[in-house]
């Protein structure tokens, strides 16, 4: 009984962990929300790189998107 004790401690400590990681300082340091002009700056280039990409023919359309999610989904409406 003991041996079974100390073989899952052992995978306990050799088990995989993900990093803390404080997020919400991680983001509000990168843009900051009361500022509206860098947030328009942002949107402006998403925009515009999404106009791009779609120009090039990258993405699909609206209605291919539906399909495929009833497709995928049938029990959606």
């Amino acid at each position: 009984m003991e041996n079974s004790k100390k073989h899952s401690m052992d995978k306990k400590q050799d088990s995989i962990q993900e990093p803390e990681t404080d997020y919400k300082t991680t983001f509000t340091e990168k843009l900051d929300p009361t500022n509206t002009d860098e947030q328009e700056v942002l949107l402006q280039k998403l925009l515009k790189k999404g106009l791009e990409e779609s120009k090039m023919g990258l993405g699909i359309s609206n209605e291919e998107m539906k399909r495929r999610t009833k497709l995928r989904y049938p029990f959606l409406k």
